[in-house]
């Protein structure tokens, strides 16, 4: 008899909730995906990358590191004459960015004729982790960099007179949603924009 292909439980299980998982983003086919359950347009790419409609994947968009990524500070920095030019953010609680280098890609970026595009806040990034592993999520975001974090547009400090550093998200393999405050100055990550 020729070979056959069986799937434990635990390998079905996992298809399933892979499936589950991935099924509440919809593919737009145009370097966007929606994610159902919250609303929120995602960039199916990082900023670096350029989409490529013919294998519906993210290319090396010239320049950067891991398939073609850009790295940003999250405000402009370091210091000149030993002063920073200090990033601005809401006065309320959630103290997110309302300007600096991070933010005004996402401002000013296009993708499919779509505008408005902003950094997401660190809940909204987390809510990617709603994918079991990196595995899981390539399947909806294909060749996202592991080697470094994304930004959030989230302060993780509270403190104004501190406010050195922002929320971060990392997607490798082994550090799979990991949040972590990075320097705002010096600090180098990718950023994925949400609207």
């Amino acid at each position: 008899m020729a070979g056959s292909c069986t799937a434990s439980k635990a390998d079905s299980t996992e298809w399933m909730s892979a499936m589950l998982l991935t099924g509440t983003f919809t593919d737009s086919n145009n370097g966007t995906v929606v994610d159902s359950n919250t609303g929120l347009r995602w960039m199916k790419c990082v900023v670096g990358q350029t989409f490529d409609p013919a294998l519906n994947n993210c290319a090396a968009g010239g320049g950067g590191t891991v398939y073609g990524a850009k790295s940003y500070t999250f405000c402009s920095g370091p210091p000149v004459n030993g002063t920073y030019t200090t990033c601005t953010f809401t006065a309320d609680a959630a103290k997110t960015a309302l300007d600096g280098v991070a933010f005004d890609v996402c401002n000013t970026f296009t993708i499919a004729g779509i505008t408005g595009w902003r950094l997401p806040t660190k809940i909204e990034l987390e809510g990617l982790k709603s994918f079991q592993n990196r595995d899981q999520m390539l399947l909806t975001f294909p060749q996202t960099p592991d080697d470094k974090a994304i930004w959030s547009s989230s302060y993780y400090n509270t403190d104004v007179q501190a406010d050195t550093s922002a929320w971060t998200v990392q997607f490798a393999e082994t550090a799979f949603g990991k949040v972590t405050g990075y320097n705002v100055y010096y600090g180098v990550n990718y950023i994925k924009c949400v609207k």
